[in-house]
């Protein structure tokens, strides 16, 4: 079966420390390929929850080194130690650091992974069948979207804003799955704008909107909540978004499942 599972959809510091939902999390099943995509903390109980057995997953995909996004990978890392062709693909700064971050994914679990690919803008890794693409995300931090394609096409765009050029790259997706961060015309809208113009970047819907209208995927879904944004209510987001773009938006809620063969909600 081809389908993601929204394990957790929270996001930011005050989102992550008082858990009002699960903090971010998606698993994948493609082509008999299972992987997460950015193990955020609590994604550990929620796989349990959500019954899916850790040993089974054969991938990890990390996006950028923030700890909503990487806290539980290297506890879920320790079942791949030894294991033949499990792999883990992440943005290079997780698994390399620099001058302001750490090595999010210790060494040893780094050694003792089979496939480890560090990855930056444009950078491409066939693996278990699949293709992975990253895309450079502007963010605050060095940040990689990702295009995973196999008989279905995943776009996860990641928490930055994009170009008309990068957006191009996630054109033909049978879902999008978008990080979005700052709620349509927010209060802090001024306050976001100036933060973007001097390089702290999150993602707003009225860039949602911009990307959508580029790469037209199939079907998208919004994650990825902060507390504004969970005040200013999910459902609305994705219906502002869904109007101006004439795309299907759907808005992910904990557990939420996609079957990706007919690109709908499964109860």
């Amino acid at each position: 079966m081809n389908r993601i599972i929204f394990l957790g959809t929270g996001a930011g510091d005050e989102g992550m420390l008082l858990q009002l939902i699960r903090t971010s999390c998606i698993y994948c099943e493609l082509d008999g390929v299972k992987f997460l995509i950015d193990p955020g903390p609590g994604t550990l109980v929620n796989l349990k929850e959500n019954n899916i057995n850790i040993f089974d997953l054969n991938g990890m995909l990390i996006s950028h080194p923030h700890p909503d996004h990487y806290t539980d990978a290297n506890a879920i890392l320790t079942t791949f130690i030894n294991e033949t062709g499990k792999f883990l693909v992440a943005e290079e700064t997780c698994l390399k650091g620099n001058q302001d971050f750490f090595p999010c994914v210790s060494k040893f679990h780094q050694a003792h992974t089979s496939k480890v690919f560090p990855m930056k803008a444009d950078d491409s890794v066939e693996v278990s069948g699949l293709k992975i693409t990253a895309i450079e995300s502007k963010h605050y931090s060095p940040c990689t979207a990702f295009v995973i394609e196999g008989t279905k096409k995943i776009s996860y765009v990641a928490d930055g804003i994009y170009t008309e050029e990068d957006c191009k790259k996630f054109e033909n997706s049978d879902i999008m799955i978008l990080n979005t961060y700052i709620p349509f015309e927010s209060e802090g809208a001024a306050e976001y704008y100036f933060m973007k113009k001097h390089g702290v970047l999150h993602m707003s819907v009225e860039d949602a909107i911009e990307i959508i209208k580029v790469a037209k995927p199939k079907l998208a879904v919004i994650q990825h909540y902060n507390t504004k944004f969970l005040a200013a209510g999910t459902e609305k987001q994705a219906e502002i978004i869904e109007k101006a773009s004439g795309i299907k938006i759907v808005a992910a809620k904990d557990s939420m499942k996609i079957n990706l063969e007919k690109l709908r909600v499964e109860k």
